[in-house]
Parts: C-alpha cells; structure tokens; sequence
C-alpha cells in the first residue's frame, strides 16, 4: 500500500491506525474490512482462481472478517483452536501472507459480497 501510494511505511501505519480508531477496527482484519467496505481500497488484482470453499469455509471467512458473529460457525468450529486452525489451513490452501491478505483475495473472489463487487469494480452499499 506504500509503495502504491508513494509514502514512507511508517506514514501508512499511522494512518491506518488513525482508521481503525475511527471505525472500531482494532485488528489488521478488520482494518482491511473497513477499507474495503468504504471503498477507500479495492482489492488488488489476484492471478489465481477462488480454490472451491464449503460451507464451512465460507463462514470462518464471515467470522474472520467480522461479517458474521461466532454463532454462526458449526459447532465444532465455536472454539478458538479449531477456528483458528481452520484460518490458517484457508491462508495456506489460498496463498495468503496474513489473516488481511485473507480477506482481501475472499473480496475480490466475490466470496464476502458485502465488501465489494469485483464484477462491477465498486464496494457494495
């Protein structure tokens, strides 16, 4: 994001932690969330096709991106560890850096609609 916007790094942290002060986004995720849903970044371009996601799959991306509350999980997935688990073997299987990179490649696969809209280049309402 630096390097796009031609700041120094320490400047963008600043301002992201600005933004997820603003929006009560605490974590990297939910940073990237807001962003992404207010349309002030659009997910970059991915070279990879969406791997096929089950159901389960695309509830701990909801829950991770703060879209869907833990209740919404199966039951064997409420709990830290096996949630978390089942992140990290999303971040392997989808070639995500971090839980953020995570959420942004799930955006622009189209898998979290509410973020934005890869089709029409836009966030959603």
């Amino acid at each position: 994001m630096a390097e796009e916007l031609k700041l120094p790094i320490g400047t963008v942290r600043q301002h992201l932690n600005r933004i997820g002060r603003r929006f009560g986004a605490p974590t990297a995720v939910r940073k990237t969330v807001a962003l992404l849903a207010g349309g002030h970044v659009t997910p970059p371009p991915v070279l990879m096709l969406a791997p096929k996601f089950s159901p389960d799959d695309l509830a701990v991306l909801h829950v991770l991106a703060g879209l869907a509350s833990e209740d919404d999980l199966p039951a064997e997935l409420r709990s830290s560890d096996p949630f978390l688990d089942h992140v990290d073997e999303l971040r392997e299987r989808c070639g995500a850096r971090t839980d953020p990179h995570l959420i942004a490649l799930a955006a622009f696969w189209g898998l979290l609609p509410s973020l934005f809209n890869p089709a029409s280049g836009k966030e959603q309402p």
